[in-house]
């Protein structure tokens, strides 16, 4: 950075304070190389997580550069120069979590402040670390967290103390440099995921004729009751393709299903086989990586096979 002028005060005192808000998204190096120190974090942060902050604003006082100036000659490895000092107060709200949590579906619900409740209550419901720090400003209520229009912010927080410190900086590019190679964060699409029963398999049931399978189905640590899907009779192959289950939250996947498979007949069913099925994250993680992001494989109940399809696509 280097400087370029002489600092002289943007706007008489008259005209403050000013009330205004931002939301973004953290989404290229430059701009999580310009925050992570801000927020106490490295340069690393970046590589797995994903951030977004909301900030509510009370400006007192601008300081800037006077641009109409010949500036001064500046270092060859400057690109920036600092414009403009805002003084004030400030309240702001980050938001963190691991690419594969934070998502666009979640980053887009972020921006559009179209969820339930305040902040910290999405944060908490979606599995995100909520950070709030003021300088100066503080919300009445929860609720207060997402105040957009200058009015909403007045009203809806309070100061706390007198003094005014710097609540933001702008910066511009050196007249005459390139602008820099922009690295972008790539936000992960929400994926949903289907879990389909596909086949189920056995031979030799009884003496007489081929099987006449039942298979019950119920989710490990789900609240539905179990249901019973009936095949046709004297088929040893039955193909249903059912669909068990479809979600975009990965921790559905990994509670996982109990399968009964069992051969029914005029007197009583009998029993072929229990099996309990869990999608892992090795699983999750080859679907996601395949070509067609599709997933087939067998399981072995007892004296039955049953045969899962796992698919995921983007959500949005």
């Amino acid at each position: 950075m280097a400087g370029s002028g002489a600092l002289f005060k943007a706007k008489s005192a008259e005209e403050y304070p000013v009330f205004r808000h931002s939301v973004s998204l953290v989404e290229d190096r430059i701009t999580l190389a310009a925050t992570v120190r801000s927020w106490g974090l490295n340069s690393d942060a970046g590589r797995s997580r994903r951030f977004a902050s909301y900030r509510a604003e009370q400006l007192t006082e601008i300081h800037a550069v006077d641009d109409m100036t010949q500036p001064r000659a500046a270092p060859a490895t400057a690109m920036y120069y600092l414009a403009k000092v805002y003084y004030g107060r400030s309240f702001e709200v980050r938001l963190s979590g691991e690419e594969k949590q934070f998502h666009s579906g979640l980053a887009g619900t972020f921006l559009s402040g179209k969820f339930e409740g305040d902040l910290k209550t999405f944060a908490g419901k979606n599995r995100l670390e909520f950070t709030a720090v003021g300088r100066g400003l503080k919300p009445r209520s929860g609720a207060a967290i997402y105040a957009k229009q200058p009015s909403e912010i007045e009203a809806n927080y309070t100061v706390d103390g007198s003094i005014t410190v710097p609540v933001a900086v702008e910066y511009r590019l050196i007249p005459g440099r390139a602008l820099p190679t922009v690295d972008p964060i790539a936000w992960r699409k929400q994926t949903r995921y289907r879990i389909e029963l596909s086949a189920v398999e056995a031979h030799h049931c009884d003496k007489t004729s081929a099987c006449d399978l039942n298979v019950t189905v119920s989710q490990v640590e789900g609240s539905e009751k179990p249901k019973t899907y009936r095949g046709p009779d004297d088929m040893d192959l039955w193909e249903p393709r059912y669909l068990l289950l479809e979600t975009t939250e990965e921790a559905e996947l990994n509670h996982g299903f109990n399968f009964e498979v069992s051969d029914r007949n005029l007197t009583l069913s009998r029993l072929l086989g229990r099996c309990q099925v869990r999608i892992d994250q090795l699983r999750i993680r080859a679907v996601n990586e395949s070509p067609d992001r599709r997933k087939r494989w067998t399981e072995l109940c007892g004296k039955a096979e049953v045969r899962l399809t796992l698919t995921a696509e983007d959500a949005n």
